[in-house]
């Protein structure tokens, strides 16, 4: 149980004993009998706090829930203090969202801030913060992540990174959804927010940019474009025409060579001084990918793995196992297929989604990028069975895009054109929850049609621009592609040749060619 919970239930416990109504001028012996009175009444609802609080500390949510539920329904809970109650509703919403009963959560936070809307604390935005984000009440969630920052900005190292990019995105479909991110990553951005481990808040802040250059605050643009450090931010900037001319203020800063070296050299040095952190590991791993170092990425992740095997029974080589091996694994696979070493590639990644099976954690992802191995390998059949029970729940709307671009591919290479006809037309009802899946799926079907009129569109909308852009550069190449991948390659060289497609993109941006791997690959 965090700190925070247990120090608002003490603070309830102690209101509770201290603050009984206040007992005008009465009789010595009246005063008397109503302070005994208010006294029995605080102290058997103190009882129920108590065992609420123990069974909260406990994690038994469903006998706190109960505790709670019986103080507020007690004949005396009128007599308690907004405070009072605003303290119970939100422990209250504590127990119900641990039990995922997200929308009685939700209702007992809203009544706890209209019971004392002032006396809404660090715990209190945190919880409905996250009770809103799953529940998708995303302006909610955006605006208690912003008061919480602003509240208590010394703690945001804290906020996981994904989690606050995810709100931030999330909230760009709200009606007022610009208004509220800039709020939301200005607060973020004078608290100088800095996550823990090897990940960048580079993403928040390039969104903070472009928000800044749309409103025409060119100066706070600036200053911002001045931090910009990571080699995919320096290609955003340069495929925009909005974005182009922040980075020719200082070309020697802004060279994407200078940029990949100087990104490995701080992340290897910050892995030796975080040696435990498998994070980093896959991090270092990925910037040499992309300066095309694979045998120094490969190295570095097989020494890792290495490590993990001599590691004896309950000292893990790596404080974050849990979190990060899986993705070591899938780091290392890429490395594998880049250098032409596919069957070895295959055998990780099925060790990898086999290892996270057996652990009963989540193999979405990786299931994922197995079907996506198969069918660039042709290999329809298998591609299919690593996606065949992934529908509507099973995953985020983005992986269920993914997993559709599997089934895509894998109908058109057994050319089943009922099943493909249906797969094509989720991927065209949902293609705002995932451009790259929907390039690669209508590239793998030779929709070029359908994907001219949704690429077409998303560059005429100044939120989604950046983003296409950046995917229809000419990257570095790889050595060893499979037929599937060289054939996706040209079609795409195709489709942006297009006399629509091309006018669309130099309309808003360039093509250029970059000495690095594609994003979608």
């Amino acid at each position: 149980m965090s700190k925070s919970i247990k120090y608002q239930a003490a603070g309830l416990a102690a209101i509770l004993l201290v603050s009984a109504p206040a007992v005008h001028a009465m009789s010595k012996s009246s005063t008397t009998r109503l302070e005994a009175l208010q006294a029995t009444k605080l102290a058997r609802l103190r009882v129920l706090l108590q065992q609420g609080i123990a069974k909260l500390q406990n994690k038994d949510y469903e006998g706190a829930e109960v505790e709670f539920g019986f103080i507020i329904a007690d004949a005396d809970y009128p007599s308690l203090s907004a405070e009072q109650k605003y303290l119970l509703y939100s422990l209250l919403a504590k127990a119900q969202s641990e039990r995922g009963t997200y929308d009685k959560a939700y209702a007992n936070l809203m009544l706890a801030a209209d019971a004392a809307p002032d006396a809404r604390s660090n715990f209190y935005w945190y919880l409905l913060w996250d009770v809103s984000t799953r529940l998708k009440k995303y302006g909610d969630a955006i605006d208690a992540m912003t008061a919480l920052t602003i509240a208590d900005p010394q703690n945001t190292s804290y906020y996981y990174l994904p989690y606050v990019a995810q709100t931030v995105r999330n909230a760009q479909t709200l009606p007022d959804g610009q208004q509220r991110r800039e709020k939301a990553l200005m607060a973020l951005w004078k608290a100088g927010y800095k996550p823990t481990g090897f990940y960048s808040a580079e993403v928040l802040w390039f969104s903070l940019f472009e928000i800044e250059v749309a409103n025409g605050n060119t100066e706070q643009a600036k200053e911002i474009a001045k931090t910009f450090a990571l080699p995919n931010t320096y290609i955003s900037l340069r495929v925009d025409k909005r974005y182009r001319p922040y980075t020719e203020t200082d070309p020697a800063h802004f060279n994407l060579k200078a940029l990949t070296d100087k990104h490995i050299a701080n992340n290897r040095a910050k892995l030796l001084t975080h040696p435990r952190q498998a994070e980093g590991v896959v991090y270092l791993m990925l910037n040499l990918i992309d300066a095309n170092r694979l045998t120094e990425a490969l190295a570095l992740g097989d020494e890792a793995i290495a490590r993990a095997a001599k590691a004896p029974a309950g000292k893990p080589a790596f404080d974050d196992m849990d979190d990060q091996w899986h993705w070591l694994l899938n780091t290392r696979t890429r490395v594998l297929e880049k250098l032409g070493r596919d069957a070895e590639s295959e055998a990780s990644q099925i060790k990898s989604r086999d290892e996270a099976l057996a652990k009963k954690q989540d193999t979405v992802s990786q299931r994922i990028n197995l079907g996506d191995f198969y069918y660039e390998h042709d290999r329809p059949q298998e591609a299919l069975a690593q996606v065949s029970d992934m529908a509507e729940g099973s995953s985020s709307p983005y992986g269920l895009m993914a997993a559709e671009e599997v089934r895509t591919c894998a109908y058109t290479q057994l050319n089943d054109q009922a099943k493909l006809a249906k797969s094509l037309d989720y991927i065209r009802a949902h293609a705002a929850d995932g451009y790259g899946p929907t390039r690669s799926a209508l590239l793998c079907a030779n929709d070029l049609d359908g994907l001219a009129a949704i690429t077409i569109a998303r560059l005429d909308d100044p939120l989604l621009r950046n983003d296409t852009l950046r995917l229809w550069q000419t990257y570095r190449p790889e050595a060893y592609p499979t037929a599937v991948r060289t054939q996706m390659r040209q079609r795409a060289a195709a489709f942006v040749a297009r006399e629509d497609v091309k006018a669309a993109l130099l309309r808003y941006g360039y093509i250029d060619t970059y000495d690095i791997f594609s994003p979608y690959n």
